[in-house]
């Protein structure tokens, strides 16, 4: 029984209640006033206080799209640090739904989520040790699942990642009604026809753009953008100049309405604002 409870069950102005940590013992008193002060608390949250609608989800999602081709995997090691430094505490900010899917060259034609976890402490009621206990456990499933994902094997030779953005921006602007985001973590080089730019590298972005995606750009209406390992080339030669490749995802992104959070091969440290 809590001290309001135990106070609120006797009519007495000087009620005995129990001394916290001293079990079978009693001492101190509650004043009528202090008893008086409690229930107008309760009552002042509209109606009698004792009910409440429960929160709203957020609303909020965040994909997650992982290389998982051989340049993909041998910045495994960054990309892992991402997912705790950016991908985390964005999703904690937002208190999105995360869902981690893998992107190579096939897995776009049937595109599965490797997890989706979820990071809204609506259910929490405000409680803030609940919402702390449930942020940590979707950091730990979402760690867990990402060590999982980069430890399957894969024979992929090329990464789609053009249709992945695509694919990416269609769930969230079918599935959230809050904040929108994506993460990539890759080099952000497209190795899958109709965008392969080890083929036919992008100088003309314009025109590469509309290679790239011949039925029109992604629709990225107010979505966040991250592209982390963004130009971690693993050859001698880089397959694209960096602020080609940079440009070209800028007008993919600005073009559909979305903006280009974080662009960069490293990205050092959490993102803890809402919204970017």
């Amino acid at each position: 029984m809590s001290d309001l409870t135990h106070a609120l069950t006797y009519p007495s102005p000087v009620a005995p209640y129990p001394v916290a940590g001293r079990r079978g013992r009693r001492g101190g008193t509650i004043p009528h006033s202090l008893i008086a002060a409690a229930i107008a608390g309760l009552l002042a949250g509209g109606g009698c206080g004792f009910l409440e609608e429960e929160p709203a989800p957020s609303g909020s999602m965040l994909v997650v799209l992982a290389d998982l081709t051989p340049s993909g995997r041998a910045a495994e090691v960054s990309q892992r640090r991402h997912v705790a430094d950016v991908v985390v505490p964005l999703a904690e900010a937002n208190g999105a739904e995360v869902v981690l899917v893998p992107i190579d060259d096939s897995a776009l034609e049937d595109p599965q989520a490797h997890v989706t976890v979820s990071f809204d402490v609506a259910s929490a009621g405000g409680n803030e040790l609940v919402a702390r206990d449930i942020r940590a456990a979707a950091r730990r499933e979402l760690l867990t699942e990402t060590d999982a994902l980069f430890a399957t094997g894969s024979d992929a030779r090329s990464s789609d990642v053009a249709g992945a953005v695509s694919w990416a921006a269609s769930i969230v602007e079918s599935s959230s009604d809050g904040w929108g985001g994506i993460v990539l973590l890759s080099d952000a080089v497209s190795t899958s026809p109709p965008c392969n730019m080890t083929l036919t590298p992008p100088s003309d972005t314009d025109v590469a753009v509309d290679d790239c995606f011949p039925s029109g750009l992604p629709d990225l209406g107010g979505v966040h953008v991250y592209f982390l390992g963004a130009t971690a080339y693993t050859g001698e030669r880089p397959p694209v100049a960096p602020d080609v490749l940079e440009q070209f995802w800028t007008d993919v992104v600005e073009g559909g309405g979305g903006t280009v959070e974080q662009f960069a091969p490293t990205v050092i440290g959490p993102i803890m604002s809402e919204g970017g």
